[in-house]
């Protein structure tokens, strides 16, 4: 018996606008869902029963003209959607998180906004502007006693004390952040530089930058593009996962000793990270321009495996299966 079976990847398909139940055994779609354009993140309830996705609207980020502003509720026993959370007067939707409390919190960019929901209710319980439209994703952090805010074109990481549901402090930084995680001890933070190849360590204690590194083996972008990188950490906290969705590559870089890295050439377009339970020596990448989804080995450091899935895949989480 594989020691996939008893769970189901769940593949957030912005392009084609949909879900992907994938049978992680098969490498097959067990089903598909439809959603608004265009789904972005995804976030999974603590009894593993619904999933959370954002819905930004038709456009990318600087250019989103027809916004969305909704949450759809997706059922992953029925794998159904089974409702929306409305947002309104509040617009695209990207970033998505769940904290210790059960509460969801999403960041609405071009409205310079995270909003805290109530999922049971599904109302909104607290509006937090966040002074830039740049305000991408956002991450628990600390035991979930606050949330980081990376924002794209703006000096700061915010942090949000969720308690309080107020913007607490503002962490400098040199040219804004994209990509951003937590270690699984709530500790460290990480966030990719958004216009050059460097990885910023946070101290979610204190609030700081304690270490900045080059990502070595990058090829120079202009500073004006979108770098687009996912940064994610295993779920052993042991490495940090990027994803150079520019330059079509993907970098293991050790948590330990942040100079020792593994420069992989990827697919075209890669984004999201997946981390299946059932052997955390594997690590799933989302082709995102390439309808594909590939396997890397961690215990080789290198690219093991792909599958087709979706038009266009850009987050992904392992679920127990129905």
């Amino acid at each position: 018996m594989s020691k996939a079976n008893g769970y189901q990847l769940v593949a957030v398909d912005k392009v084609g606008c949909g879900l992907e139940f994938v049978d992680p055994s098969t490498k097959k779609s067990i089903k598909r869902v439809s959603l608004p354009a265009r789904p972005h993140e995804i976030v999974i309830s603590a009894d593993k029963a619904l999933a959370y996705v954002t819905i930004y609207g038709d456009g990318i980020y600087g250019n989103n003209t027809h916004r969305g502003h909704q949450l759809a509720v997706i059922d992953l026993i029925k794998r159904e959607k089974v409702g929306e959370i409305e947002l309104n007067p509040f617009q695209a939707p990207h970033g998505l998180a769940m904290d210790a409390q059960g509460i969801l919190w999403a960041s609405c960019d071009k409205s310079q906004t995270v909003v805290a929901i109530d999922p049971k209710t599904e109302t909104i319980l607290e509006a937090i502007n966040t002074g830039t439209d740049g305000c991408h994703w956002i991450v628990p952090v600390a035991g979930g006693s606050k949330l980081y805010t990376s924002n794209k074109d703006t000096w700061f990481v915010g942090v949000i004390d969720a308690k309080q549901r107020t913007l607490a402090k503002r962490i400098q930084v040199p040219n804004g952040t994209e990509g951003i995680c937590c270690s699984p001890d709530g500790k460290t933070a990480y966030a990719s530089d958004h216009k050059l190849p460097k990885l910023l360590t946070f101290d979610t204690c204190k609030d700081e930058v304690t270490q900045t590194v080059d990502l070595r083996g990058y090829g120079d972008i202009p500073l004006y593009e979108d770098h687009e990188m996912r940064v994610r950490t295993t779920l052993d906290g042991k490495y940090v996962m990027i994803s150079g969705y520019k330059w079509n590559v993907a970098v293991i870089v050790n948590a330990a000793n942040q100079t020792e890295q593994t420069l992989l050439k990827t697919k075209v377009g890669p984004m999201g990270w997946g981390f299946p339970p059932f052997d955390t020596n594997l690590v799933y990448l989302a082709d995102h321009d390439s309808s594909s989804i590939s396997i890397i080995d961690l215990t080789k450091k290198e690219f093991v495996d792909s599958f087709p899935c979706g038009k266009g895949v850009e987050v992904m989480e392992f679920v127990p299966a129905a």
